[in-house]
């Protein structure tokens, strides 16, 4: 059987059309699914009920090298955005994830013996939409 696997450099991000520059490290909203329990007292079986509910879009970090303001600028004005904005992340395999979403959080570090990094949290406001970058 053959592995196959792509490389994550080469992949890109844009918030509200601008492109957010230096990523060195991304994920993809972390969704998730809310439950109902149907359960009753008066069931037979000792397991519970569950249907599915509503879909959290989840949440996504982004970290990249501090270089000039133009860096940050991109993500960091978006704390000020009360609408949400649209989000496409393009990996470098050709996959697309889409979403409208807010800037909940921006921080930036550095160290005595290391360069100046940032990491953003991006909050999907609604469907996150994965696809073909050709399609």
């Amino acid at each position: 059987m053959t592995e196959q696997g792509y490389k994550a450099r080469g992949s890109k991000m844009t918030y509200d059309g601008s492109d957010v520059l230096n990523i060195t490290e991304i994920g993809l909203p972390s969704a998730s699914r809310d439950t109902i329990d149907l359960s009753t007292l008066d069931q037979d079986s000792k397991f519970k009920k569950m249907v599915g509910d509503l879909v959290d879009g989840g949440e996504l970090s982004v970290s990249g090298n501090l270089t000039d303001a133009a860096a940050a600028n991109t993500l960091y004005d978006g704390l000020s955005d009360e609408d949400p904005k649209p989000v496409v992340i393009t990996l470098s395999s050709g996959l697309e994830c889409t979403f409208d979403g807010i800037v909940t959080g921006f921080e930036g570090s550095g160290s005595l013996s290391d360069k100046l990094t940032y990491t953003a949290t991006i909050q999907a406001a609604g469907e996150v939409s994965l696809s073909d970058a050709t399609d």
